[in-house]
């Protein structure tokens, strides 16, 4: 048999040998987190692939067969800060039970200030990035598109997660490019006045609570149209 097995006590207990597709994401993982120290510590065009290919414990050649560039390998590491973010504010909704609006929403800001209010380090490396793509048309193309697919799993976040408190989410995507782009601004303002920083993130909570209630004007709106149209 390929499974390989490991004695537990008077048994033993089958585990799953590595497929070439677990391999190689294990592979993937293991690079991205090596290029997010990397990057934070030495900036987007300082850092090598070579010093990215050591700490992740693999040759320069596993960064090309996985990524292609550098450029590729530092949007999978945005992507997948944002990916983790996401997850992290659906766990804090999920987590009020009486489903109150009001509570759910500061429970997310409170989330989202944790998960993505981020050393001056990593902030600085997504600037970079965004400078780097002003500049080169590919990578702006490339930017695009995941900001696009950003706002898109933000948008399915916000459906998903808001339903069970009976808000609308009609407007899901345009709230998801508001919060993110006010989250952002509020982002910068903190790291750079720093003796204000508590305060601007205090305006995540304010930001979160004034989404939450455009949501639920937007669905008070829509029950109105479906009672006139039921009543006609």
């Amino acid at each position: 048999m390929s499974s390989t097995y490991v004695g537990v006590h008077n048994g033993v207990v089958p585990v799953n040998p590595l497929t070439p597709e677990r391999r190689r994401q294990l592979t993937r993982d293991a690079l991205v987190t090596a290029a997010a120290d990397v990057f934070t510590h030495k900036g987007f065009h300082a850092a090598s692939l070579d010093e990215i290919a050591e700490a992740a414990g693999f040759t320069r050649g596993a960064i090309y067969s996985n990524f292609g560039s550098k450029e590729e390998l530092l949007f999978a590491v945005i992507d997948r800060s944002d990916e983790m973010g996401l997850v992290g504010i659906a766990e804090a909704m999920e987590a009020e039970p009486d489903g109150d609006p009001t509570s759910a929403a500061v429970a997310a800001a409170t989330r989202w200030q944790k998960l993505f209010f981020v050393p001056p380090e990593i902030l600085a490396l997504g600037l970079e990035l965004r400078l780097y793509a002003l500049r080169n048309p590919e990578a702006r193309n490339r930017l695009a598109l995941l900001e696009r697919q950003v706002s898109e799993k933000m948008a399915s976040f916000i459906e998903e997660n808001v339903a069970y408190l009976h808000l609308s989410t009609e407007r899901a995507r345009e709230l998801a490019d508001l919060g993110r782009a006010a989250v952002f601004g509020l982002e910068q303002m903190a790291a750079i006045d720093e003796e204000r920083s508590d305060y601007y993130k205090g305006l995540v909570s304010l930001l979160f609570l004034l989404l939450s209630r455009v949501a639920a004007e937007t669905s008070g709106d829509r029950d109105d149209r479906d009672d006139r149209e039921t009543a006609t």
